[in-house]
């Protein structure tokens, strides 16, 4: 089974490398990984797109811990 990280490589390639190539407003997806571990590899990605299309919202989930409902 493949790590948080090498599944970002493999759903940025899916997806047409979109996101993997390298920090969006300063974060990585190992640094997501490592501050949400409770999400997968496409849940990292995901994000990460959020933090790219709307990075006011994602930094204010950064602040709040990530959370969950």
């Amino acid at each position: 089974m493949p790590d948080k990280t090498q599944m970002i490589s493999i759903t940025s390639l899916a997806n047409g490398g979109h996101v993997g190539l390298g920090a969006v407003e300063g974060y990585t997806a190992e640094m997501i990984a490592r501050l949400a571990p409770f999400m997968d590899g496409v849940g990292v990605y995901n994000f990460l797109v959020t933090l790219r299309e709307r990075p006011d919202n994602g930094k204010r989930i950064i602040v709040a811990g990530f959370p969950r409902k």
